[in-house]
């Protein structure tokens, strides 16, 4: 190292070698991902989580020496690695049906409660609570004088979506077995912790992600800090979901590439909004290889566990 020099992390790195300069960026870059794996939350944050389930086997340290890089692709949870959206059309389902004893038509029963549950997004986001105050309003709304047993009934209707097993992806499996392969992999999904735990509970895949984060909310400043933080390569790295609002649009400002798959969701709120010109839609999970493939990265083909 030449002397009479201020010491820098930035002149160390550049004249030791490409093994030396290794270790000091896997310092800075484990300082950051320490915080992203386990590190208490502070008020108000939700807590990162590194999971690994037997089945799958343990959960590895990104490799950055071998073909990943600083590649990451960060995947959603509902309605991509798993879907909810049967969930919530069956519960709407049997709420109609119970409703229908009014004299109302099925058509006015499942609009108002839509509609409600749009308005309540704005004031409870993604929340259970939200959900079943749609369910106790849409009942009220057509049978003013509802018991408290009728509300407890259409309460729990609501609340059969949360506590109901999501179905995994059919894709899900080969998707991630391929990936994994020349990425990093994070698995970054919104909602209330209590409900997120129980997808992640139920979903077998988790083991091969090198890191899970429930968030309260994905926006881009979240992306922003989690590129930082970990050292990623944002223009060589992807976002896959479902929302425009929680996935597409603050990956891009943050950024990162963004994959929009077009699965059935709530769309008056995931799909509220305009597309960027730049952003890439699929129509399935398993679509998403043949756009990173053909983005320069090389990727082999469909694995199966």
């Amino acid at each position: 190292m030449a002397r009479g020099r201020a010491f820098s992390w930035r002149s160390l790195t550049r004249e030791l070698r490409w093994d030396d300069a290794f270790v000091v960026l896997s310092i800075e870059c484990a300082a950051g991902a320490r915080k992203w794996r386990g590190a208490p939350s502070r008020a108000g944050e939700s807590q990162v989580e590194n999971r690994a389930l037997p089945s799958v086997g343990s959960a590895k340290r990104p490799d950055r020496r071998v073909g990943k890089g600083n590649r990451w692709v960060f995947f959603d949870g509902d309605n991509t690695l798993w879907h909810v959206e049967a969930l919530y059309d069956r519960a709407r389902r049997d709420l109609v049906r119970f409703v229908e004893q009014s004299g109302a038509s099925a058509w006015e029963v499942e609009t108002f409660q839509r509609e409600e549950d749009k308005r309540l997004f704005g004031e409870l986001g993604y929340s259970a609570v939200r959900f079943a105050r749609s369910f106790e309003n849409t009942l009220r709304r057509f049978i003013p004088g509802a018991t408290t047993e009728q509300a407890e009934r259409v309460r729990r209707l609501a609340m059969s979506v949360f506590e109901s097993p999501a179905e995994t992806d059919q894709d899900a499996a080969g998707v991630l077995v391929t990936l994994r392969s020349s990425h990093n992999l994070a698995l970054v999904t919104a909602g209330e912790r209590w409900v997120q735990e129980r997808r992640l509970a139920g979903f077998n895949y988790t083991g091969l992600f090198d890191l899970v984060h429930i968030a309260e909310k994905k926006t881009a400043t979240l992306f922003r800090e989690l590129v930082a933080s970990l050292c990623i390569s944002a223009e060589a790295s992807w976002v896959v979901g479902d929302s425009l609002r929680s996935d597409a649009i603050p990956a891009l400002e943050a950024g990162l590439n963004a994959i929009l798959i077009a699965n059935h969701n709530w769309v008056e709120v995931e799909r509220d909004g305009g597309r960027p010109a730049h952003l890439k839609v699929v129509d399935r999970l398993g679509d998403i290889l043949p756009i990173i493939v053909t983005s320069g990265l090389e990727i082999p083909a469909p694995a199966h566990p």
